[in-house]
């Protein structure tokens, strides 16, 4: 499984409590057991903490309409190239949505038996939540869709 995290900026850095954030998402995800080979900091400007180095992508995959739907925009292009891998779970999710308790892939697998993307609700009302994104290689078409009707 991989835990997938996005930030593109225009400006091509940080801001003071998204570089902060990003130090704290790392540091829980290695105390929680995840390799640093399976966190993907997704960015579009250079980036190093503790052994994860981001993964550059375009600044044309940030979402000016809304900035906050950027990594939702951003998922079709780490399909082309080639950095969605088969057979891999990833839990792409936001910045402030932080893991409390360990995730296995096997249990992740058992969660999707049947499915390209699993999406959380909001908990406190009926509604999906795009801050956490369980998917596979399989809804790269539903990613591109998305993707559409946002430039729409």
């Amino acid at each position: 499984m991989k835990n997938l995290l996005i930030y593109i900026n225009p400006r091509h850095d940080f801001g003071v409590e998204e570089k902060l954030t990003a130090k704290i998402q790392i540091d829980n995800s290695l105390e929680l057991g995840w390799k640093r080979e399976d966190i993907l900091l997704v960015t579009n400007f250079p980036f190093e903490y503790n052994g994860v180095k981001s993964l550059l992508i375009g600044d044309d995959n940030f979402n000016s309409f809304d900035p906050l739907s950027t990594k939702t925009y951003a998922i079709p292009s780490l399909f082309e190239q080639k950095l969605i891998e088969k057979r891999e779970i990833y839990w792409a999710h936001d910045f402030d949505v932080f893991q409390n308790v360990p995730i296995t892939q096997s249990e992740m697998e058992m969660e999707m038996v049947d499915a390209n993307i699993g999406l959380t609700d909001k908990g406190r009302m009926p509604r999906w939540n795009g801050g956490s994104i369980f998917f596979r290689e399989s809804a790269k078409d539903i990613f591109n869709l998305a993707k559409e009707i946002m430039d729409q």
